[in-house]
């Protein structure tokens, strides 16, 4: 049974977080569990100390997950006169600009459905967040 490498890491303002396992079909093993304070650190310190840790912790790029803080995420909840994944994405592209402050292309965006109503109607959670925003953590994985 072959062991997959996962590992999290959660960066906020305060600090960063590195969970790492290997994971197979009967049960996940955690093998790292880290986190060092950022405060007041500015991003090339944040994206140095990080790849420090991972690679003091002989880190294999497999499976890597970042957890981003939830002030960066606009999340909503909609209900649409929608039932077809078509519907309800042009339905959501229509009120993008009523839930959002920013341009649509200037954000990324998914959904989630929660519940189809029997009258027609779908229960969705909207997610969505800025490029600027993603542009500064993807900054600190690639510096």
């Amino acid at each position: 049974m072959q062991k997959k490498v996962f590992t999290v890491i959660e960066i906020d303002d305060l600090r960063f977080s590195i969970l790492q396992g290997i994971g197979t079909k009967s049960a996940d093993v955690i093998t790292l569990c880290l986190s060092e304070e950022i405060r007041g650190k500015d991003d090339l310190q944040i994206s140095q100390a990080v790849s420090t840790r991972l690679k003091s912790s002989g880190w294999r790029g497999e499976r890597l997950y970042v957890a981003l803080p939830r002030r960066i995420f606009i999340l909503k909840n909609l209900l649409l006169p929608a039932d077809t994944e078509s519907e309800i994405q042009k339905m959501i592209a229509l009120q993008l600009p009523a839930h959002v402050p920013y341009k649509e292309s200037d954000v990324v965006w998914d959904y989630l459905i929660l519940d189809k109503t029997s009258d027609g109607y779908a229960k969705i959670l909207l997610m969505v967040v800025s490029l600027e925003a993603i542009q500064k953590y993807l900054k600190i994985f690639l510096m």
